[in-house]
């Protein structure tokens, strides 16, 4: 198995942060916050917009 980041999350974990960020729209700031609160995971912003760039291209956003 080759690690393509140093941390990598889990599906589920993307799934809570694209629901939180796309659908109930909420801000990154916000969202860091209730993450950590759920999962008990830090993350930053940046990780928040990395996981949404897979879904915006599978929903065929940004070409």
């Amino acid at each position: 198995m080759i690690l393509m980041q140093l941390v990598q999350y889990g599906k589920n974990t993307h799934v809570l942060i694209n629901y939180l960020t796309q659908y109930q729209l909420i801000h990154l700031e916000r969202a860091v916050e209730a993450v950590q609160d759920i999962t008990g995971q830090s993350l930053s912003e940046g990780i928040l917009v990395n996981v949404a760039y897979p879904l915006c291209g599978r929903l065929g956003y940004g070409d």
